[in-house]
């Protein structure tokens, strides 16, 4: 860009990959998406996009005591399987992942899928 060290290319197609998205960047939220991403495409619209959804994970985060109204029962296999895969690309978390999948079949509660 005119005053980025990323190329205007490479910021207009991460822009329209969060826009179409539902997560449109303000240009300063576009250079630090990139630069957080070290000018990586697929990471900065990784970035861009999840950024929603870490917004309304912080306050959470921040005061976990806002969990207690949290319904479990209302947390479907779909929504546990999207969690899971999610969290399956992090190395570190994978055996982790596994054990829970272990678990959930025990319980009975498998959804279908191994991570």
């Amino acid at each position: 860009g005119l005053d980025s060290p990323f190329s205007l290319a490479l910021m207009h197609s991460v822009a329209q990959a969060a826009k179409d998205a539902g997560q449109p960047l303000r240009r300063s939220q576009l250079c630090w998406v990139l630069e957080r991403a070290k000018g990586d495409e697929r990471v900065a619209i990784s970035l861009a996009t999840s950024q929603a959804s870490a917004r309304r994970a912080l306050p959470v985060l921040r005061d976990p005591s806002l969990l207690s109204n949290f319904d479990v029962s209302a947390v479907t296999p779909a929504m546990a399987r999207r969690v899971k895969e999610t969290l399956s690309s992090v190395e570190a978390l994978q055996t982790h992942l596994a054990e829970l999948s272990a678990l959930d079949e025990e319980a009975g509660e498998a959804v279908g899928r191994r991570v």
